[in-house]
């Protein structure tokens, strides 16, 4: 057990000094492929890691927004529960007709 907490204490996900600590992502378009594949490795790193030990607190205290413009129930459903296992809540916006977008803002 204890050669798996270090393997775990290893990843990517868990080093601040990565330039990605705080940052919040609006658009894929922020990234260029070697980010992309560095993001996409730490996904893995956190799928591995629920794998092992049935749910993780890595975002413990962290909320995300999750906003569908169009139904949306096997994606939406999945980044919640991606982010449920690895500890944070979730605020699900579902139907945009209740909210601000109606009115023109981004």
């Amino acid at each position: 057990m204890e050669q798996k907490i270090k393997q775990v204490d290893n990843m990517a996900a868990n080093r601040f000094h990565n330039g990605y600590y705080g940052q919040d992502i609006i658009s894929v378009s922020q990234f260029d492929r070697t980010k992309l594949d560095y993001i996409l490795g730490v996904g893995n790193e956190m799928k591995i890691l629920v794998e092992r030990f049935g749910s993780a607190d890595l975002l413990q205290g962290k909320i995300l927004a999750n906003l569908f413009y169009e139904p949306s129930t096997r994606t939406s459903s999945s980044f919640m529960a991606a982010m449920l296992r690895l500890g944070g809540q979730v605020i699900p916006i579902n139907n945009v007709q209740y909210s601000s977008v109606t009115k023109g803002e981004s």
